[in-house]
């Protein structure tokens, strides 16, 4: 029941060993991945901030 609703919502299919390990090299490199696009999403917030602003003061 679980693994129909993870396919049909997620496209995930979970079955027994089905799962991929990572090394600890391949975690730090993904996790590296996420926190630069968590920068480049957190500065086009600021950006999207700054031109709301200069419109407001016009």
């Amino acid at each position: 029941m679980v693994n129909q609703k993870l396919n049909r919502y997620f496209g995930l299919d979970m079955r027994f060993n089905s799962l991929i390990l990572l090394s600890e090299t391949d975690k730090i490199e993904h996790d590296i991945k996420l926190l630069e696009l968590f920068e480049k999403y957190k500065g086009a917030i600021e950006v999207m901030k700054n031109c709301q602003k200069s419109q407001l003061s016009f």
